[in-house]
């Protein structure tokens, strides 16, 4: 049974981490390979990593396409950005910044809708399948230090 993981941060490798110790097959995409802590599960099959960039969109069709035919348990979409070095997260209503807001919305809105919009298809053939959608801007473990690398799923 497979689990497509979006995203490759903190929660997303958690998560893969806690679907491979589970037995299931994980598609992972990502923009960098940021798996290095589950490398030996890459090596033994059981995750595949997709470098998710602004792709040909039949490239994306053609490895779901892939994926879907297996069964599917879950879809988590982690993705998502919370900040910069350059801008950190606002504070006050001073501190907004055109730029900075739009970088956020194309990142923690239009990103996730448009992956939607790609499984879509997918989805109305295997109705059964769960879905989280997170955003950095409450889920990132390492920007508001109050996550844990505790994932807790129940059920199979």
């Amino acid at each position: 049974m497979q689990v497509i993981i979006i995203g490759g941060g903190g929660i997303a490798t958690a998560l893969a981490e806690h679907y491979l110790n589970e037995g299931y097959q994980i598609s992972l995409f990502s923009r960098s390979a940021c798996v290095d802590s589950l490398l030996p599960a890459q090596q033994q099959g059981d995750l595949s990593w997709y470098q998710s960039t602004e792709a040909d969109e039949n490239h994306y069709q053609s490895v779901l396409s892939d994926i879907f035919n297996q069964p599917v348990y879950a879809i988590f979409c982690c993705i998502g950005f919370l900040h910069e070095e350059r801008q950190r997260p606002e504070k006050t209503i001073k501190s907004l910044n055109a730029e900075f807001l739009l970088q956020n919305f194309q990142a923690n809105t239009v990103a996730p809708a448009l992956w939607l919009q790609r499984l879509q298809p997918y989805l109305a053939k295997q109705p059964q399948v769960k879905m989280l959608w997170l955003s950095a801007k409450v889920g990132s473990i390492s920007d508001n230090q109050l996550g844990s690398r505790q994932v807790i799923v129940t059920g199979k």
